[in-house]
């Protein structure tokens, strides 16, 4: 008898310790992760780059790790020049 009153106490403090450890896991903070930082080009203000800017405002891109910066840049001259040096990537939207 005493056997068996030693399996459920021994039982209980399996199922107390893991009940406190699971607590712990859904009590803990989540690790903070940063964006990764993209910068996307357009170069007018037309309906082609609507989803890049409606993207932007609500947020649809941070839960693909992306801090998406939007960068206006008249003309196709200077926006070239700024891919050639790398000052902004290559994200942008056919328009």
């Amino acid at each position: 008898m005493s056997n068996l009153k030693a399996q459920g106490l021994n039982r209980a403090a399996k199922k107390t310790i893991l009940g406190y450890l699971l607590l712990s896991l859904w009590v803990a903070p989540f690790p903070a992760y940063s964006l990764e930082k993209v910068s996307a080009v357009y170069t007018s203000i037309s309906g082609g780059y609507a989803p890049l800017c409606v993207g932007k405002e609500k947020q649809a891109f941070e839960p693909y790790g992306l801090d998406v910066r939007l960068i206006y840049m008249r003309g196709t001259i200077p926006t070239s020049a700024a891919l050639a040096v790398s000052a902004a990537s290559r994200l942008s939207v056919p328009g």
